[in-house]
């Protein structure tokens, strides 16, 4: 363990023991992998692109503390701070990772969580899923935080979605989807949904939306089988699965199969749409077109 995360809450060295036996390679590997990834990262530290890959390998979610050590000129109120966050991590150790992490450098995260003005915000994050967990008024103490760890293990706490106004209408062809009627129109078990990941400044998408307009307005006399919608990504919260790095992003998320969309990477041509809405449905949509 790195002297400045030692404590007396924990061991400052771990060693692997094995007795010989006919245990296969691969048993051993991953007995001493699992020990690494137990003993490797302190009971709290600092998280970083450097650690990031140990933290998502260890495989437990993670409570960030966003805040900043300075370890060259302030190293006391580093260590103050780290053994303030060890005392509530002991007791959740083999449940949780802890860490601080720079609260300036995670600007752009803390207003997609809707936190940025909290003096010293916290979410748990699930690095399998990619979702996050926060309290409205998160107030950072040793019981808030037990508290909130407590629901959380005992899945009493709704992951953060960041969301536009559900709209009160919403009847057009082209069916507008919020973060929070994400699950309702596109997770819908019993549609084919072709969602377009779109943001209001892009010029592709500008282009594309007459034809997809049309294409809605075609497939309108299919609405009880398949959905033709939209959704401002810059916006609102999309599961990893759905996640743009570019726009527009189409994906078609078919019945039954929500898990594992089928990202649109066709000519955009109406009929190209139709083709490929065909060949992918699960329903009997793909006998009628």
């Amino acid at each position: 363990m790195p002297p400045k995360y030692a404590s007396k809450l924990e061991q400052v060295s771990n060693s692997f023991t094995h007795k010989h036996s006919d245990a296969a390679d691969d048993s051993l590997k991953q007995k001493f992998t699992d020990f690494f990834l137990k003993h490797v990262l302190p009971l709290g530290g600092e998280f970083s692109s450097d650690n990031q890959r140990l933290y998502r390998e260890r495989g437990l979610p993670i409570l960030k503390v966003y805040s900043s050590l300075d370890w060259q000129r302030d190293p006391k109120g580093a260590v103050y701070q780290l053994n303030r966050l060890r005392k509530i991590a002991k007791d959740f150790a083999d449940k949780l990772s802890f860490v601080i992490t720079s609260k300036k450098s995670h600007a752009t995260e803390l207003r997609d969580l809707d936190i940025p003005h909290i003096d010293v915000p916290f979410v748990i994050h699930d690095l399998k899923t990619d979702l996050k967990y926060r309290l409205e008024t998160p107030d950072y103490t040793p019981e808030s935080v037990k508290s909130f760890i407590e629901d959380f293990l005992a899945g009493k706490v709704d992951s953060y979605v960041k969301s536009e106004a559900v709209p009160e209408t919403n009847d057009d062809p082209v069916k507008v989807v919020v973060g929070k009627t994400f699950k309702d129109i596109v997770l819908d078990s019993t549609k084919d949904v072709l969602l377009e990941a779109y943001a209001p400044w892009c010029g592709h998408c500008k282009t594309l939306e007459p034809k997809y307009k049309q294409l809605a307005e075609r497939m309108q006399k299919y609405s009880d089988s398949l959905v033709i919608a939209k959704i401002d990504a810059t916006a609102n919260s999309l599961p990893p699965a759905y996640s743009a790095r570019g726009y527009p992003t189409i994906f078609f998320a078919p019945a039954n199969k929500k898990d594992a969309p089928i990202k649109y990477e066709g000519a955009r041509e109406i009929e190209d749409f139709v083709n490929f809405i065909k060949f992918n449905s699960l329903t009997s949509l793909s006998l009628s077109l």
